[in-house]
């Protein structure tokens, strides 16, 4: 459609004052994200009213000028070097004042707006937690109206602006301040239980009323005597508690009068917390000199960063329309399944008349996909002054938007992820007013139960599932986090996409932490499925404390999100809680709420099954959080006897998850590598045994034997958490779709250098996590079950099928190696065929004789071709482990019934292996082929190779290999392929190979 010359003219105007604008960056021609140009300071700074503030002649060349927006607080005082290298060693508690919460904050910048008749609006979709906002010396919203670190603000700043001229925008940030468990809570986002608490956050006495029942139990000892006597009742309260100290009170009774001698000795499990005096009131009373939260089971301390990531941390924009503004374009998309040859498409949106006066026009909108017919539909509206109304196209009214034969979206694995554009414009007496453009993909999501209930003592009524365009979709996922200050970095969230997909990964999970839009954006070009939901534990679940503003912010987050993310063809699932479920009548508001948004996708009230009904039953959803969160044995996952390892879970991995020695020189001074110390703790999660990395560490020595430095320990460490993320992956590949139906690593990455999870590690440097976990999420494979089941007699091979295609004639071939190489055992299954998303089994393995206390499973997969698919090498102990009784299985914990003994391979031959690579260059990034010979007669074990920045440099990140920590068995050669946005060329940043391996020499060689 032809438009007016006005319209022209008003196009160029915005156009020409965002080219003059060195601090504006257009995203169309109607929006301008407000990127460049802040400035902050702390209010404590200053005495100026933001009257003044929001004055051009205003001088703020003493304000710390901001790099990019968004940016919180303390992102921006280390980029300005206030407080620099903040993620290296203890200097977020060093060298950072821990009171910068307390503090008031000021961020300034100025924007132009055109000169002839607008509308204007800024949007504010994040501030934490709470602003005043003042634009040209007026106040346009205050700090009861912001609040809420997850809830939009959308201000219509029209009559405040200046045409033709700079306008200053100031806003006072008042960051999180309340304490929970202390002076209440406040709706924002806390790293609770993500870092150590013992040492960020808060410190000092803690409420006593809203801690959590105890575990600790106190035993009475009669005097002269040192056996318990059972006839005596002791009761254990908390009289005080503080962050460093709790004191513990045990009332003594025998026969309903109080005990007044003797000794009662306070027990937490099977641990001696401390013996005190009974007194002459019956009493014994102990005081323990460490947090008082380290006596509860499933809590941990109030912790959060200095500055509680306070400040603007989502891009602030704004939009210049005519009088009618559109927001929250949406399509509704609905397939007639089981059929897919067609789809039924309602498109919503939000129409804001921003006038003192009622509008009428048209709301007219297009359709398109390359190599698809367009769609065209427009409808009349009406608009009384300053109303908000949504206006909806449905098929019922518009054939249309019945579409014949769509390409639908589907997850990566399964399919394309096939992407419309719609494009919507308010048309007002023949002018444009605004336009909204967004992409959606035509696909369906439901969510479904089964029927497993092998595991009643964690909930009944079915595991959890979903069907996508009618096809069950097993997840195998992992949960992201963005940076510990939210800087905000498109270029990180693009590799964490890359790797998701390179990993095989099918799901991310955002635990809140709902911070860019952008990587829902790349999820939903890549097609990858997310799942996001409210923050656990902390002060989203402590509903007990919330107040008004609470119970309001909480809907409005809510509103919030939903959208945000309804739009995206990624989005599958929402959840209203974590670890808790929502009370009533919160919980309903929720769905009342999604149903109102029109909420297409799959809902859960919880994502765990803690909670509990009048009658003791447990209020679930299909989806369990038992964990673990501590490293287990392969064998762990395969058994069978424990009830984490199936049905569906939204959160289980290893939360000690140590990097390489390469990274982990980046983080821990020289001088605190080793033996380890509180420098790695200060690192690590909070739950107890995960900050001090207990788990791992115990698996390590028991199993590899005890290490010498930091560099032997983390080498360790990539063996252990290789195999422990592969065998988690595999069992719900192999096991069955019949109680297997989702597990999501606890996590994709790390929120910073920690040790606290993380398939990767905040370099982006993969470890043995990563590639244990690729091995495990092979499209097709064939997976070794560790002779787990049973007496351990007998192992079984199955070949697994993740693809959407059916498997024929493949061949699979089973050796078994001793520790030097020769082979003991050498099977071969032809013709095996393998339903789509199936498994079949290849053949059962006897136990074997005469073997090493350490040797090797080899499963190779082959295609009818005769091409090698997959080569799958588990290292086996003849001594098992076994985690024992399921009351060891603790989810946080790890105390095994016994261990393999892997101490063998440091005893392996030596080998030299032959290294070559040839590179090429295409389309700006390198790749290169890299060869891997083994000219002896002994395996070579756990190979590394990396492609480095020039010779013997550090890695070169990110970067892609299709496989490594590879085995290279005797006289033969592996090839491995590896892709990098780094053009090959002839300057001393040149790539170069490196590798290393368990029982051989460091290498180096050029890249031909």
């Amino acid at each position: 459609m032809k438009r007016p010359d006005s319209y022209k003219r008003m196009s160029f105007a915005i156009a020409m004052i965002v080219c003059m604008s060195s601090t504006l960056f257009a995203q169309s021609s109607r929006t301008i994200e407000l990127q460049d140009g802040w400035r902050l300071i702390s209010a404590s700074k200053l005495t100026d009213s933001g009257a003044a503030i929001s004055q051009p002649t205003y001088a703020t060349a003493q304000w710390y000028p901001i790099p990019r927006m968004p940016a919180t607080v303390l992102d921006i005082l280390e980029a300005n070097g206030v407080y620099p290298n903040l993620y290296f060693g203890m200097t977020l508690l060093t060298e950072v004042p821990q009171d910068l919460y307390k503090q008031d904050w000021w961020y300034r910048t100025s924007f132009p707006v055109p000169s002839e008749g607008t509308t204007v609006w800024i949007d504010f979709p994040g501030i934490n937690y709470r602003a005043q906002i003042w634009l040209n010396g007026k106040l346009i919203a205050d700090d009861t109206q912001v609040a809420g670190m997850y809830v939009d603000h959308q201000l219509n700043v029209t009559r405040f602006v200046h045409p033709g001229a700079a306008n200053i925008l100031a806003v006072k940030v008042t960051p999180e301040r309340l304490i929970r468990g202390v002076t209440g809570v406040e709706l924002a986002d806390s790293w609770f239980n993500w870092i150590n608490w013992k040492y960020f956050g808060y410190k000092g006495p803690l409420n006593i009323h809203d801690l959590p029942a105890l575990t600790v139990t106190a035993n009475y000892v009669a005097p002269g005597s040192s056996e318990v006597e059972s006839s005596v009742a002791t009761k254990v309260n908390i009289t005080a508690a503080s962050t460093s100290s709790v004191t513990l009170a045990a009332t003594a009774t025998s026969g309903g009068s109080p005990v007044r001698s003797g000794t009662v000795s306070f027990m937490r499990k099977d641990a001696l917390l401390g013996r005190a005096a009974v007194n002459a009131d019956g009493v014994a009373t102990l005081t323990i000199e460490e947090p008082a939260y380290s006596l509860f089971d499933h809590e941990g301390g109030i912790s959060f960063i200095p500055d509680r990531n306070a400040g603007i941390w989502k891009p602030v924009s704004i939009h210049i329309t005519g009088t009618v503004k559109l927001s929250n374009a949406f399509v509704n998309t609905d397939l007639p399944l089981p059929q897919t040859d067609s789809a039924r498409l309602t498109v919503y949106a939000d129409v804001t008349n921003g006038s003192a006066g009622s509008v009428r026009g048209n709301l007219e909108g297009e359709i398109t996909r390359p190599g698809k017919p367009g769609i065209h539909i427009t409808r009349p509206v009406s608009l009384s002054a300053g109303e908000t109304r949504e206006v909806s196209f449905s098929p019922d009214n518009f054939s249309q938007l019945t579409v014949q034969n769509p390409d639908l979206w589907w997850p990566y694995t399964f399919g394309k992820p096939a992407l419309y554009d719609l494009r919507l414009t308010f048309v007002e007496n023949n002018q444009i007013s605004d336009t909204e453009s967004l992409r959606f993909g035509i696909r369906k999501v439901t969510q479904q139960r089964d029927r497993d209930e092998q595991f009643p003592d964690v909930g009944k009524g079915g595991n959890f599932y979903l069907q996508i365009n009618g096809r069950d979709f097993l997840i195998r996922g992992g949960a992201y986090t963005p940076d510990l200050l939210y800087h905000y970095d498109p270029k990180r969230e693009a590799v964490a996409i890359s790797y998701a997909k390179d990993l095989g990964l099918n799901m991310l999970r955002w635990e809140s932490k709902i911070a860019s839009r952008h990587m829902l954006e790349l999820a939903d070009e890549a097609g990858i499925p997310v799942m996001y939901g409210w923050m656990c534990c902390d002060q989203w679940e402590h509903w007990d404390q919330w107040n008004a503003e609470d119970q309001k912010v909480a809907r409005e987050s809510l509103r919030s999100q939903i959208l945000m993310l309804r739009s995206h063809a990624s989005v599958f699932i929402w959840s209203n809680g974590s670890d808790g479920r929502a009370p009533n009548p919160l919980r309903d508001d929720y769905h009342r709420i999604l149903n109102g948004l029109h909420w297409q996708n799959a809902v859960v009230d919880t994502v765990s099954s803690f909670a509990v009904d009048a009658n003791g039953d447990r209020l679930w959803d299909g989806i369990h959080m038992e964990g673990p969160y501590s490293w287990r044995p392969p064998s762990y996952w395969f058994c069978g006897r424990y009830a984490p390892a199936r049905g569906s879970c939204a959160e289980q991995g290893d939360t000690q998850i140590v990097p390489p020695y390469e990274s982990l020189k980046k983080f821990i001074p020289s001088d605190k590598l080793w033996p380890i110390n509180d420098y790695w703790f200060f690192h690590a999660g909070a739950s107890n045994g995960v900050n001090e990395l207990l788990g791992t560490r115990l698996a390590l020595n028991s199993r590899y034997g005890p290490s010498k430095n930091a560099e032997e320990f983390a080498e360790k460490a990539q063996l252990g958490a290789y195999e422990n993320t592969r065998a988690q992956f595999e069992d719900f590949a192999a096991n069955g779709w019949a109680n297997h139906k989702m597990t999501i690593y606890w996590m994709l990455n790390t929120a910073w250098p920690s040790f606290y999870s993380g398939l990767y590690d905040f370099y982006l440097k993969p470890g043995g996590a990563y590639y244990g976990a690729k091995k495990g999420l092979a499209p097709v494979s064939a997976v070794f079950d560790y002779y787990a089941t049973g007496d351990h007699k007998t192992a079984t091979i199955r070949v697994v099928n993740q693809t959407v295609n059916d498997q024929h004639d493949l061949r699979v071939r089973t050796r078994v190696y001793d520790l030097l190489g020769h082979i003991k055992y050498d099977q071969e299954v032809n013709h095996i065929q393998v339903r789509s998303q199936g498994v079949a089994l290849a053949l059962t393995m006897p136990s074997i004789e005469n073997l090493t206390s350490t040797y090797f499973v080899r499963c190779e997969l082959f295609a009818g071709s005769g091409s090698k698919l997959v080569d799958n090498v588990y290292w086996q102990s003849t001594t098992l482990d076994d985690l024992g009784s399921s009351s060891n299985d603790k989810s946080h914990g790890l105390n095994q019934a016994s261990w393999a003994n892997f101490t063998a391979l440091n005893t392996m031959p030596k080998v030299q292996l032959q290294l070559d690579g040839i590179g090429h260059t295409s389309a700006g990034k390198g790749s290169i082929i890299i060869t891997l010979h083994n000219p002896s007669d002994h395996i070579a074990f756990f190979e590394r190779v990396e492609v480095t920045k020039g010779k013997d440099g550090e890695e070169t990140l990110p970067i892609l290999y299709d496989d490594n920590y590879v085995t290279v068995f005797p006289n033969e050669t592996i090839k491995i392929t590896s892709t990098f946005n780094q053009v090959i060329g002839n300057d001393k940043s040149r790539p170069w190979l490196k590798l290393v391996g368990y029982n051989t020499l460091k290498e180096i060689a050029p890249i031909h």
